[in-house]
């Protein structure tokens, strides 16, 4: 199943304003706040914590309700902790023709690859991201 990346930057901030934490983005953005009541679900507070800097891919609401892949992935918990790295990756250090592979917290590789002007995660088009307070994320379209 195709699965598309989409990238959300939060808004310049001032140095009196504190830019908001993955829970905190995937709450308000409108077309990915399901991955609140996802996360919420599977007790993903630790794993998402503000004081440990991540990655987080956020599938799409059709790869969630693919059972087929979440099976094939261990279970749900499994599946969404395939999806988030500790540490950050940020578009800007992933150079054009080029791939960087993380490590996962379930143990699997998170594949990122820029084409020209396009970045992909896992072979699917990233097409925004959200820089936050502990990490940055990237939402599958």
């Amino acid at each position: 199943m195709l699965v598309h990346a989409a990238i959300f930057v939060c808004g310049f901030l001032t140095s009196a304003q504190k830019q908001p934490t993955i829970m905190q983005t995937v709450n308000v953005q409108a077309h990915i706040n399901y991955m609140a009541t996802v996360y919420q679900a599977g007790d993903f507070s630790d794993v998402l914590r503000e004081d440990s800097l991540k990655t987080v891919v956020v599938p799409n609401e059709k790869v969630l309700a693919d059972d087929k892949a979440i099976d094939k992935a261990g279970g749900p918990s499994k599946y969404l902790k395939g999806l988030v790295a500790k540490g950050v990756v940020t578009p800007g250090s992933i150079k054009t023709g080029t791939k960087q592979s993380v490590k996962s917290i379930a143990g699997t590789a998170i594949l990122f690859e820029r084409k020209g002007e396009s970045l992909f995660v896992n072979g699917q088009l990233v097409s925004t991201t959200v820089t936050c307070s502990n990490g940055i994320v990237y939402v599958l379209k």
